[in-house]
């Protein structure tokens, strides 16, 4: 039987590398929406195959791993590896690709009348992120 569990979130930021960790040793593909953009047969690969991902898709023999470099927000989306043969397994993964943020920016105001003061602190770029 094929082994597997539910998709995994992966959360990187632009430039950064991913390595998909359900190893390929002999025979197996990486799907990226349901294409093949990574494919493993008898330990050789093809990983050139996508115009998308030319040269920033690597699959390393010695780990069986799929690794994807210099990341950008549009490779986000559902990628899901599967390894054919010795032994069996399939895995989903969810990638997230977030713009870095940019350095904060802090702005104190004092009132002259007042022994308050208010401090604003902002960023650029900051989709899904968190203030406190």
């Amino acid at each position: 039987s094929v082994g597997g569990s539910s998709g995994q979130e992966l959360i990187h930021a632009v430039g950064e590398s991913v390595t998909f960790s359900t190893s390929v040793p002999v025979s197996g593909t990486l799907l990226y929406k349901g294409d093949t953009v990574g494919l493993v047969f008898n330990k050789q690969s093809d990983t050139n195959s996508s115009e998308k991902f030319v040269h920033r898709l690597q699959w390393v023999s010695l780990t069986g791993f799929f690794t994807l470099s210099d990341l950008r927000t549009d490779d986000s989306g559902l990628y899901t590896v599967e390894s054919t043969r010795d032994p069996k397994r399939k895995q989903e993964y969810q990638l997230e690709v977030y713009e870095r943020v940019s350095a904060p920016q802090v702005i104190k105001t004092t009132s002259s009348s007042s022994e308050f003061c208010s401090v604003l602190c902002s960023v650029r770029n900051g989709r899904g992120l968190n203030l406190s």
